[in-house]
C-alpha cells in the first residue's frame, strides 16, 4: 500500500469524488440521513508486514521517531488513518448534511483491545496482546473519536478461525463467547449519544479455504440469541451483509429478532434515550 504517512496527495481527488454526489443530492433537495463506507483494507494498517517496512522508511522514521516501539507506530498510523477518513469523508458529508449519520465498517469505540481478526490481517511479532485460550486479543488504538463519525459500527462475525481458538465442549459457545466479547466491548465503550449500528453475519466466513471440517456452523437459535444480547448491550441497529447464496437465511434471522424486539421498544428507548434511531 506504500508509505502510510505519504497519502495526502490523494486527499483532494477522493474528497472531490464524494462531493460530486453530495452536491447532486443537495441540488435535488434529497435527504441524506445515513451513509456507510467500507474503508478497511484500502487504508494504511499496522498489521502484516507494515511495521517492518516502515522501519526501513526514512519518511516513516521521521514521522515516528520511536518507531521501534509497536504501540508508538500503531498510534501514529491510526491517528493518520483517522485523519484521512475525517478530511476525505466525514467533513464533506457533514458540511452538506449536518444531521447525517456517517460512519465506516469496523470503526467503533473500544476498551483498548480488538477481539477479532479481519480477513486481511495477520498478527505481528512483538505486538502487545492478551491471550485467552489460543486467542490473541490485540491492543487497539482509540481511533474512533478522531474520525468525527456520528455512529459506531462494530463487527460481530462468525470468522472461521475464531472457532479454533477455544476448547469449550459446546460448539455454539465457541462462537457465542467471542461474538459477545466484541458486542460487549462496543456496548460498554460507546457513549449513549453515539448510535451503534452493528455488522452481523451468521454463516461461517472461511478466510483461507478450505474450511477445517472440525469447525461447526453456529446454530440459528444461538445466533439469534447473540442478536438479542446486542440489543441488551445498547446496540441500536443491525447491518447485515452476505453473498447472494446466503442472503435469504441471513435476512430471515436478523429480521426475526428485529421484528420481535419491537414489543420491548419502550424499554430500549429508556435505556438509550439519546439514540436518534430509537426516537
Amino acid at each position: 500500500m506504500g508509505n502510510p504517512f505519504s497519502l495526502d496527495f490523494r486527499v483532494p481527488e477522493i474528497r472531490h469524488r464524494l462531493e460530486h454526489y453530495l452536491e447532486a443530492y443537495k441540488a435535488e433537495d434529497l435527504a441524506l440521513d445515513f451513509i456507510w463506507a467500507d474503508w478497511e483494507v484500502d487504508g494504511p494498517i499496522e498489521w502484516n508486514g507494515s511495521w517492518e517496512a516502515a522501519k526501513r522508511s526514512v519518511n516513516a522514521r521521521a514521522k515516528v521517531p520511536d518507531i521501534d516501539d509497536f504501540s508508538s507506530y500503531q498510534a501514529a498510523l491510526r491517528k493518520e488513518r483517522s485523519r484521512l477518513q475525517r478530511v476525505m469523508y466525514t467533513e464533506p458529508v457533514l458540511s452538506y448534511f449536518p444531521d447525517a449519520l456517517v460512519g465506516n465498517y469496523a470503526m467503533y469505540p473500544n476498551d483498548g483491545y480488538r477481539y477479532w481478526f479481519d480477513y486481511f490481517e495477520e498478527m505481528v511479532d512483538g505486538a502487545p496482546h492478551i491471550v485467552d485460550g489460543r486467542a490473541q486479543y490485540r491492543q487497539w488504538y482509540q481511533e474512533f473519536p478522531s474520525t468525527g463519525y456520528t455512529y459506531a459500527m462494530p463487527v460481530v462475525y462468525t470468522w472461521h478461525d475464531t472457532y479454533t481458538w477455544y476448547d469449550f465442549e459446546v460448539p455454539d459457545y465457541r462462537w457465542f463467547y467471542n461474538m459477545l466479547l466484541v458486542g460487549s466491548n462496543a456496548g460498554k465503550s460507546t457513549p449513549a449519544e453515539i448510535p451503534l449500528i452493528t455488522f452481523v453475519h451468521y454463516h461461517t466466513i472461511v478466510l483461507k479455504p478450505p474450511a477445517d471440517p472440525e469447525v461447526q456452523q453456529l446454530s440459528e437459535g444461538v445466533f439469534k440469541e447473540v442478536l438479542w444480547h446486542l440489543y441488551l448491550r445498547g446496540h441500536d441497529g443491525l447491518f447485515q451483509w452476505s453473498g447472494a447464496e446466503e442472503m435469504l437465511k441471513e435476512s430471515q434471522l436478523v429480521h426475526e429478532v428485529y421484528a420481535a424486539s419491537h414489543q420491548y421498544r419502550d424499554f430500549a428507548a429508556r435505556s438509550s434515550a439519546s439514540s436518534p434511531i430509537l426516537k
